[in-house]
């Protein structure tokens, strides 16, 4: 430890000490004084017993001064000159107006666009169950000896036949089944009865709980004047509160 011995009036041997640590009791005689130049604090006078508690020397710190006023704004400096504009470019000249083509050609006619004809077909709950009603052009008639419906086809289906369905209504199980095919019962202008020609697949629309909607394709040509039956197979009438819906639609691509 450095010490700095100076003397004081006093108390003999009395010194004032002072290093970077408190001060030990074998530092300096009685009467002495130490300071702490590490926490500015200052012992004494060191009397028989030892040295005192130590004080610190370094005040309060004083409150903050008011901000002072703030200095006036400088002057505004003078305006640069405008920078000189520059010089427009050259206009291309324009290029020359090339030939007018060749008119083309006209093109030929097209032909008419198909035309679709359809049938609509509806069998609901009734005292008499499924597959006893034939459309006419009012409504549906009682054919009990006939289960099927069907129509007189306008037009040759050149552009194909296709036979859709539906139910309607919630199907009460798993069990209730419904299978449609569709028939050319008669042939020709002279509605030559003939014995009836399945024309679609028979397995290729079945309806039930889990299978709402079908659609078929017919597989035999449709001429102009034949007459269309679709019979329905089914294990369950409809009074279940269902309804079958079903539709042909015929084709004519003249």
């Amino acid at each position: 430890m450095q010490h700095i011995e100076l003397k004081l009036a006093g108390a003999p041997g009395a010194v004032l000490l002072h290093g970077a640590a408190d001060p030990t009791a074998a530092d300096g005689g009685e009467g002495s004084f130490y300071l702490n130049t590490t926490t500015n604090t200052l012992f004494g006078p060191k009397t028989a017993q030892g040295w005192p508690a130590g004080v610190s020397v370094v005040g309060l710190t004083g409150p903050v001064g008011p901000a002072g006023p703030a200095g006036s704004d400088g002057a505004a400096g003078a305006q640069g000159p405008q920078g000189e504009k520059g010089e427009k470019g050259d206009t291309g000249e324009t290029g020359a107006t090339g030939p007018q083509g060749q008119q083309g050609e006209a093109g030929a006619n097209g032909g008419a666009g198909a035309t679709i004809y359809t049938a609509n077909f509806a069998v609901y709950n009734s005292p008499d169950g499924n597959g006893t009603y034939v459309m006419t052009g009012t409504g549906l008639d009682r054919q009990s000896t006939d289960p099927n419906f069907g129509a007189v086809m306008p037009a040759g289906c050149s552009g194909g036949m296709t036979l859709n369905a539906s139910l309607a209504g919630t199907v009460p199980d798993d069990e209730v089944r419904y299978t449609l095919t569709a028939y050319r019962v008669a042939s020709g202008a002279a509605l030559e009865t003939i014995a009836p020609l399945a024309i679609t697949d028979a397995s290729a629309c079945s309806l039930g709980a889990t299978v709402r909607t079908c659609s078929a394709p017919a597989t035999t040509t449709v001429a102009a004047n034949d007459i269309v039956q679709v019979q329905v197979n089914g294990n369950r009438n409809f009074k279940w509160g269902g309804a079958l819906y079903v539709n042909l639609s015929c084709k004519s691509s003249s």
